[in-house]
This record gives structure tokens, sequence and C-alpha cells, in this order.
């Protein structure tokens, strides 16, 4: 289920954000980059102080790239969070399927046994009976010559 957002431009020059829920994260903790527009506009929106100079608008431009960046790297966190997460549900299932398989092959290696035994057996009376008849060939081969 993925939630669309947009920037609609409102006729006073400011952005609205458009969401399911209007809020600044998403649900994973991610930053819509309309909000960090939103947060930018509304921040030029604030009437300059009288002192206003260069330095306040690279202090402000500071401040808002340290909250950008701040939010990244919330964002990383969330995603090795998430990835460790999958890594140990993974590890979980494969060794679950592979107990299952080991039950599995001892369950069927009895069965194999059986009718291992049950060939040997069969080959051991074949083999009986060959030596069986050529023995019966010799002994009528014998006796036919004589």
């Amino acid at each position: 289920m993925t939630e669309e957002m947009s920037c609609v431009e409102k006729s006073d020059d400011t952005h609205q954000i458009n969401s399911p829920q209007k809020q600044s994260t998403s649900e994973n903790g991610a930053h819509h980059p309309c909000d960090i527009m939103a947060e930018l506009n509304a921040t030029l929106a604030e009437p300059l102080p009288e002192n206003s100079s260069v330095q306040f608008i690279t202090n402000t431009a500071h401040q808002l790239v340290d909250s950008m960046n701040s939010k990244r790297k919330n964002d990383r966190e969330l995603l090795e969070q998430f990835r460790l997460a999958l890594d140990a549900q993974v590890s979980k299932a494969v060794m679950q399927l592979e107990e299952y398989l080991f039950q599995m092959y001892e369950k069927k290696n009895v069965e194999v046994q059986k009718k291992l035994e049950e060939l040997f057996s069969c080959l051991d009376c074949i083999k009986q009976s060959e030596s069986n008849v050529q023995s019966f060939g010799e002994s009528l081969k014998h006796f036919v010559q004589e």
C-alpha cells in the first residue's frame, strides 16, 4: 500500500502537503521532500529580523542542512534496523527449513534402509539361484558326457 504525497502550491506562494495523514514524517520516519520544502518555505516566510544579514541567512541555511542531515541519518538507522530484523527472520526461517529437511531425511532413511535390505536379500537369492543353475548345468554336462 503506497501513499502518494504531493506538494500543492497555494495562491499565496506557500506550499501545502497533501497526504492521507498530513504528518511531517511517513510511517517509517522518512521525510518526504515536500516536508523539507515546506519547512524551508516556512522559515523563509518568517519576517527577517531588523539586523538581517548574510550571517543570519547562512546560519538559517546551515540549520536547515543540519536538520535534513539529521533526518537522513535517522532514515539510515531505521533502514539498518529493518535490515537486521529481516536478516534475523530469514535466518530463523532457514534454520526451521533445515531442521524440517533433516527430520524428513531421518524418516526417509529408515524407509530406504528397509528397502535396501529387501533388495540385497533378493539379490542374494538371485545370486544363489544363479549359482545353483550353473552348478546344475555343469552336473548335467558331466552326466551327458558319461
